[in-house]
């Protein structure tokens, strides 16, 4: 009776270690997939900061070329209305200038 109770504990005994062997062989799965997850949600992450970078450096530079463009266009426009006011004073003194001739 001892001997059938002995077994009975031992066999139980190895059906729990059984099953604890399992449950951490699960567990250690799952952090496995878990870890592997998070190494690649970091990859990514760097990947995006980096493209993120990437694109802010592109649009400063971009911006950078139209304030150039811009300035540029301001000079030539000044330049334009310069050269407009000579014309239109040219034109002024050619008119005053066939007026006093009659």
């Amino acid at each position: 009776m001892l001997t059938r109770q002995n077994n009975k504990m031992l066999n139980a005994l190895a059906q729990h270690g059984g099953d604890f062997s399992s449950y951490i062989s699960q567990v250690d799965n799952r952090f496995n997939n878990m870890l592997s997850a998070i190494g690649q949600n970091s990859k990514t992450l760097l990947l995006l900061e980096q493209t993120m970078i990437e694109n802010a450096e592109n649009i400063r530079l971009q911006y950078q070329k139209a304030e150039e463009l811009f300035a540029s266009q301001m000079m030539e426009s000044q330049q334009v209305r310069q050269e407009l006011e000579k014309l239109q004073i040219a034109t002024v003194e050619l008119a005053w200038g066939s007026y006093l001739q009659y």
